[in-house]
Formats: structure tokens, sequence, C-alpha cells
């Protein structure tokens, strides 16, 4: 670069900082260049006018091929906003940075030079990693890389995309002294005049007739027909962005909220500061179901409305957002584009002359030199001379001839080379491409292979687990039925047997209760708790008690009289007869208020007899008549801290056995066998063993016997420990013998009796009878 130039860019640099330090200029660029960038991504203008880029753009994604920026979508993808929001941030992050008050020469510079150099590259490729070295452009790339989720490849294309549209706009305002946003308005077709005197006043443009006639139609509630009208208008003006605005409030109309958001989106473009774009653009999102980026939209709304405003206008209002804000609260919008500028370019040629033909010329232009020859051959001399240089111009001749052919066979044998080369280049690419694709080939159909295997695996699998579900669910129907026929069978151990398999086959299961409905899981607990009653062992009983606990807490919705019904059977299993009262009150009121749903024992079309209608009724009236009148008790505690029930039972689960004492004054003194323990300890002289009681006196007050008799009975009801004293042996025998006359003179007043009943028989029949008993005593 020569001082000329160097020059040429310091005016350069200092015509564009004056342009900066106006505020009201510095914004209209800014404008008319982001409305520049984004006539390719959002408006169907393809101002950026390199092909370079544009292909470069749909390489890296940014449109979806050629033809996109040539057309104005209806409707974006989701995705394509977040590259609209990168190539806003980009954009906007450029202009803050080369602002007048932060401005420097050597940036300003930096990014001319970078603009330059990247466009003489052949790939994209190329020019990031040319661009790397430039600092100004690697600062700003990890200040977007910190805001952005894309990847480090798109957000650094973008960004020297923003780079090289803002150089070209500078070049073109301060070097071609163009006026861009002029020729931004020329885009649209021309703005013709309509000559139709009918039209209302102030359409006298095709834009304002349209925008009329679609304004009347949204005001009638034609929306289909407005945006019919809108759309032509936006033909003739596709930079207005009331038009823009106007479209989309009626596609929210009519429900077309991917419209909606991508007018909407353009209107916030073309006119940042305007409240009616950030509004409509937050609530097609908030209609779309984002309501987070409603949220921010009408944030972001906000912010620029009240600062890009200015004071005295009525732009920066937001009073329409902020009551959208308090409706789904924050908002965010903004972007526009660069556009780019081809450079003139010169060409000069040269000419000149051979130096075979300029020393011909001098030769030609020059006299002969003189020649002397003897006076007698003078004239002989010179035509045998005319016959030298006659010879010599056709030995020349044919010398150039010569070397005019073998110049002509170099050409063509160097031609004959290239061609092929060229050909052989062509055959190993072809060779190359033919080797790829049948590696390509030969790789997608190992993949096909593969997931065509994968996929056998998964049906083979999903048949095993089909086949192994359906086999445990029969196998858990069969156990069902099984314990259900040995409850009903009155088996009631096997019964419990049966319901436990067939809970660790539900718990085995993937599925919630083994696939079972929640209703017969819990008539299936029912089920095993009544079984447990059945079996009458102890362990059985406690846990049927707790899984009619586990009906009522876990599955309360499930109303059922059921679970009640085994609390109270439960409760007179373990003769606790006064419990069982509150649970069967509760099963009546319950079965009362509830319809009556026949329940069926599990795995068989045998009804629950309690279900049925009136007979849980009775079973609860039968039920609460036995406990209202229990069985006599086999034993009672006499002890006078005894701290369980005083009833002894030997069907109770729990009973674990008693101890019985009998004294001379005959006191039938029974305890529990923790409560003889602390009787033993409490007895007024010391006992050791339990035997040692015998001949001691009796613990029942006022009593001066001694107690001559010691039972223990074991778990089983049987005595496993017997004491006597030598007074109590001899009554025992006394009473053996007593009770043997008592029963001889017994049998004869029974005969007396009978024979006064039935005096018939007469004196001949006893006489028979007592011959049969003196016979019966001699033998």
């Amino acid at each position: 670069m020569d001082n000329k130039q160097k020059l040429m860019k310091a005016e350069q640099m200092k015509s564009w900082i004056d342009v900066l330090k106006s505020e009201k200029d510095r914004k209209h660029h800014e404008e008319t260049m982001m409305k520049c960038i984004f006539s390719p991504f959002l408006f169907g203008k393809n101002y950026v006018n390199h092909e370079k880029w544009i292909k470069w753009g749909v390489e890296m994604k940014l449109f979806k091929d050629s033809s996109h920026p040539k057309e104005i979508l209806d409707r974006l993808e989701g995705g394509y906003f977040d590259i609209l929001d990168l190539v806003d941030a980009a954009c906007r992050l450029v202009c803050k940075k080369l602002k007048v008050k932060e401005i420097k020469t050597h940036e300003l510079q930096s990014v001319l030079v970078l603009s330059e150099k990247t466009n003489k590259c052949s790939s994209y490729k190329d020019a990031l990693k040319l661009a790397e070295f430039n600092d100004f452009y690697s600062k700003l790339k990890k200040q977007l890389e910190a805001t952005s989720n894309e990847k480090s490849e798109r957000i650094g294309f973008v960004l020297l995309f923003a780079i090289k549209q803002y150089s070209d706009y500078v070049v073109g305002v301060v070097v071609n002294n163009r006026d861009i946003h002029r020729e931004m308005e020329n885009l649209g077709p021309d703005d013709v005049l309509i000559l139709n005197t009918s039209l209302p006043t102030g359409c006298k443009t095709i834009k304002n007739f349209y925008r009329t006639k679609g304004n009347e139609a949204f005001k009638v509630g034609k929306y289909q027909d407005a945006v019919k009208y809108y759309s032509d208008a936006i033909k003739a003006d596709c930079f207005n962005h009331i038009l823009y605005s106007n479209r989309a409030q009626t596609n929210l109309n009519l429900r077309k909220f991917q419209e909606a958001l991508c007018d909407a989106r353009r209107a916030v473009i073309l006119k940042p500061d305007w409240e009616k774009g950030h509004y409509r653009y937050a609530q097609a999102f908030y209609e779309l179901g984002n309501i987070d980026k409603a949220r921010s939209v009408n944030s972001n709304g906000q912010v620029v409305c009240r600062g890009l405003g200015p004071a005295n206008s009525t732009n920066n209002s937001i009073s329409y957002l902020k009551m959208q804000a308090e409706k789904f609260s924050e908002k965010e919008s903004e972007e526009d584009e660069v556009p780019e500028l081809v450079d003139a370019s010169s060409s000069s040629s040269e000419s000149g002359e051979s130096e075979e033909e300029t020393e011909f010329q001098k030769k030609k232009d020059e006299p002969p030199a003189p020649h002397v020859f003897p006076p007698e051959r003078q004239e002989i001399d010179i035509n045998v001379l005319q016959k030298i240089l006659t010879h010599k111009h056709k030995e020349d001749e044919k010398e150039r001839m010569k070397e005019e052919k073998k110049r002509e066979r170099e050409e063509r044998k160097r031609k004959q080379e290239a061609e092929e080369e060229e050909r052989k280049r062509k055959e190993e690419a072809r060779r190359k491409k033919f080797k790829e694709e049948k590696e390509k080939q030969k790789e997608a159909d190992r993949v096909k292979k593969a997931e065509k295997k994968k996929r056998d695996e998964e049906k083979l699998l999903a048949e095993k687990a089909r086949l192994e579900k359906l086999a445990a669910k029969h196998e858990l129907e069969d156990t069902l039925k099984q314990g259900s026929e040995a409850y009903l069978d009155k088996r009631g151990r096997q019964a419990v047997t049966f319901y436990q398999k067939a809970q660790d086959l539900i718990n085995q299961s993937a599925e919630q209760w083994g696939g079972l409905r929640e209703e017969d899981y819990v008539t299936f607990l029912y089920a095993w708790g009544m079984a447990g009653l059945e079996s009458g062992i102890g362990k059985e009983v406690n846990d049927a008690v707790q899984r009619f606990d586990t009906m009522l807490n876990e599955h309360s919705h499930v109303r059922s009289p059921l679970a009640y019904y085994g609390q109270g059977y439960a409760y007179y299993k373990h003769c606790k007869f006064q419990e069982a009262f509150e649970p069967l009150d509760k099963c009546e009121k319950m079965a009362k208020k509830l319809k009556y749903v026949v329940e069926t024992w599990p795995g068989t079309t045998q009804s629950i007899k309690e279900t049925t209608k009136g007979q849980m009724e009775v079973g609860i009236e039968n039920l609460r008549d036995r406990c209202k009148n229990p069985p006599p008790s086999d034993a009672t505690c006499r002890h006078p801290d005894c701290p369980s029930r005083r009833e002894i039972y030997l069907t109770d689960p729990e009973f674990k056995g008693y101890v019985s004492t009998v004294c001379s004054e005959h006191c039938l003194i029974d305890y529990h066998l923790n409560c003889w323990k602390v009787a033993k300890s409490e007895w007024e002289e010391e006992i050791f063993h339990d035997k040692d009681v015998i001949n001691k006196h009796c613990n029942t007050p006022d009593c001066l016997g001694e107690v001559i008799s010691l039972t223990i009975y074991g778990s089983d009801g049987l005595p496993k420990v017997e004491a006597k004293s030598d007074q109590a042996k001899k009554e025992k025998e006394k009473v053996k013998t007593k009770g043997k006359n008592k029963s001889k003179q017994d049998k004869k007043k029974q005969k007396k009796q009978e024979a006064k009943k039935n005096p018939e028989k007469g004196q001949g029949d006893n006489g028979i009878e007592l011959i049969v008993c003196h016979h019966l005593r001699v033998m």
C-alpha cells in the first residue's frame, strides 16, 4: 500500500467517523444496514450481491438453498429464529464496538482490511482461518460464544458475515457516495399511481390502496381477504413495518401463529422502537406455547422501546407491553444485516514489438554500407551476389518453416500431454469416487444389516418378554386359583402357601400389582388375609391383620367394606371381642352407603359371599353376636397388675400357656406365664423353682390354706409340669373312691325312676337285667 492509498484510507475513515458523530445519522445508517443484512433472511431480497457469500451461507445452513434469499417465506422453522437471533447479535455487537465514542482508527482499518482479504478466499473455511489472526474479530467472537449456544464455526462465520456487510456498507456510503436507503426503497416493484378516480382519498399508490382494502376487510372480520390485501401491498413495499405488523395481527386472529411470528419478527427488524411490533411478536410466541420466549421478547421490547425512541416521541410508550407483561412476564426481539457492495475493477493492456522486428526495421531504415568491387568484375559479382541472396532467402524461409512446424509439433505434443494428464486425473478421480461410493455403499449395507439385526433382536426380545409376561400371567392366575380353592375347602395353611407364591410372582413382575387391576389386587389381599385367619397359625393371623391395614392405608381410594370386615374377624380370632365392634360398625356403614359390587375369589368365578346383596349385613350381625356372647375363657389371670387381657383362651393365636395353682382351701388361681414370674418374686417366702411353691401359704388375701397343687400348661394347652402335695394326693384317691360309690348309687336311683315311669315292663324284665349284670360281674 503506497502513501496515496494510505491517505485515501485515512480520509475515508475520517469521513465515516464524522457521519457517526450525529446520533440521528448513526441511527439512520444502522437501521438501513440491518435492513440490508436481513434482506435475504426475511424479505426475499438479495441485497448482499455476493453469490460467494450466499453460497457459503447455504453451506453453513443459514439458508436452505440458493433460492431461499429470493423468496419471502410465510413460515419459518423454530431453529431458524435462533439463526436470526445470532445474526442480530453479531451485527449489533459490531455496530456497538464501532460507535464514535468507542471506535479506534486501527480497529476500523483492521475491519476494512479483514473484509478485503476474506473476500478473496475460495472457501469459508479459509476465510475463518484467516480471520482468526485478527484481534478485533477474535475479541468479538469470544463475546458471542459466551452468550450463544450455537457451534463455534457458525458463530465465527456469522460474525465474519456481519463484518463484511459493515465494511461494504461503509465503502458504499463514503467512497462510492451511494444513498443505500433510497436504493432499498426501490428494491420492490415500482409504486405505480392508480388512476381510478373512485379510490378513497390518500390511496394514490398501490401500497396505500391495498393497505386500505386490508384495513376495511379486517374491520368487518374478513381476515382471509385482509391477509391477501396486505400481501399485495407488501409486494409493492417489502420494507414497510406497518404492513407486516397488520398482517401479523390478522394471522393471530386466524390462529396462524407461525405466520404471525414471522411477520412480527420482520416488523421488529424494520422498526426496533415500535411497541406494536414487539407486542405481536411476544403474543405469537405466547400462542405457540413458548411462554418463556414470550416473556423474554416482552421484556426486551420494553427496554428497546424505552431506550431507542426519542424522549418526546410516542414510540417509546410501553403501556401495551406492560399490560402484556402482567399476563405472561418478559420479552425479547430485534435484528438486521449489511449489504455487500462490489468494487469496480479495471484492467490495462500493453503492446510492443519484437526484437527481431525492431532490428529489422532499423536495418531497413538504415542505408546499406558502401561496397567497392573491382572494376572489371563488378557486374558478375552483383549477379552472383543476387543469386546468393536469393538462395539464402530460400534457405531462411525453409528454416523458418521448419522451426514453425517444430513449434507446432511441440505445441501439439504439449497439448496431448496435458490432455493425457487431464484424462488420467479424471480417471483417477473417477476411480477414487467409485471406490468411495463403493465404500459408502458397503458401509451403508453394513449399517443397514446391523440395524436389521438390531431390529430382529429387539423383536425377539419383545416377543420373549411378551411370552414371559403371558406365562407369568397364566402362572399367577393358576396360583391364585389354587389358593382360592384351598381356602374354600377349608385348607387355610395350603391357601396361605399358594397366596404367598402369588405375591412373590407379583413382586417379580415389572408391572404394578403384577398386571392386576388395583381392585383385584385389594380382593387378593382380602383373600390372603382370610386364609391366614383360617390357618390358625399365630404368625399368619398377625400377617393377616397387616394385610387388612394395607388395604385401608395404601389402597384407601378403593372403597370396599371387606377390609373392615376382615379386621373385625381378625379381632374375633384374637379373642379381642370388644375391639371387634369398631371395624364392624364401619363396615356396616360403608356397606349401606356403597353400591354392591360382587367380587370373586382370586382366580375363580365363585363370588365372595360377603359382597353379594344382603350377605355382608348377615355376616356382620353373626360376628357381632359371637363377640357379644363370647365363649367362656379357659382360665383367668388373677395377678393384680396383669398388663394384658385377663381372660386366657387356648384358641388365641398368641396363646403361650399359663400356670394354675390350687390351695388346701380350694382357691383356684391362674396366671399368665409372665405374671407367674412376677408372682413368684412377690411371694412371702423365697421361691427358687416352680415346685417350691407347694406347701407355701396361699396368695389369696385372708386365706389360711397352703398351695397343694401346681400345673403349668404349655402352648399346646397340655400340662407340661405338675406338682402336688401329699394331702392333695390323698384327697384325689378319696375323691376317686367316693366317685365310684356315688356312681353305683346314682345308677340304682336311675333304674328306680325308670321303673316308675314304665310300670308296664314288670318285674320280669328287671330280673332279666339283674341277671345280665350278675353274669357280667361273675365273668
